[in-house]
């Protein structure tokens, strides 16, 4: 018999996961041109170009590298303390792998360069390993929902104090939304693109609450 909490886990898993699968359907339709053209254009008009810099900072933060070491900390911690290799983690790197297939057979082009405002000239080297020229999905945003998931679950598991869940919980969505905004402002992704990445880390990341 499946307790409350692993119950909500296994249907937020499987809801995000099924919307997520609707999303690539209707994106390899190219149902979301006009929106995500509009999306773009909108965001570059209404916000000030001083923000170039601070949300290519955050892009870089959020990159594979620095997102996939916080990840494998998290882990590893959790091995050192309980002594079990959780399911989250191999789940944590099949996003590689959708990623990879999605960029490979959905077809989605990448932005054109005359939406690029990235205003850090540095790139992981995880930046030039997909590419394809199509963008679906974000597994920059998939990577960096999953982690959140992953901290916020083990502050309200382990942390007593409810004043530091609160405030990691409102930091983690602060967080989310620059990275949301931040990867279609600077050009890198369609709003679509973004979508489907957020689906597919909280499909993930839910799923391996539900096996923890």
């Amino acid at each position: 018999m499946l307790n409350k909490s692993k119950k909500n886990y296994l249907i937020t898993g499987i809801a995000s996961g099924f919307i997520f699968l609707v999303l690539t359907f209707l994106v390899n339709m190219d149902i979301f041109r006009s929106i995500d053209y509009q999306t773009t254009v909108l965001l570059q008009e209404k916000l000030n170009r001083i923000y170039d810099f601070p949300f290519s900072l955050i892009t870089l933060l959020g990159s594979s590298e620095v997102i996939t070491l916080l990840v494998a900390g998290l882990f590893l911690w959790d091995f050192y303390k309980f002594r079990k290799i959780r399911l989250g983690l191999f789940l944590y790197l099949s996003v590689y792998l959708i990623e990879i297939l999605g960029k490979k057979f959905i077809f989605h082009p990448d932005p054109p360069m005359v939406f690029n405002r990235v205003a850090i000239d540095f790139n992981f080297p995880s930046s030039n390993i997909i590419r394809t020229g199509f963008s679906y999905p974000s597994g920059h945003m998939a990577r960096s929902i999953f982690l959140l998931i992953i901290i916020l679950f083990m502050i309200n598991r382990y942390k007593k104090r409810r004043t530091i869940r609160i405030l990691s919980q409102a930091a983690g969505y602060f967080l989310i939304c620059a990275i949301f905004i931040s990867r279609i402002y600077l050009g890198e992704h369609w709003f679509s693109d973004v979508a489907g990445g957020i689906l597919l880390g909280m499909s993930l990341a839910t799923f391996s609450l539900y096996n923890w």
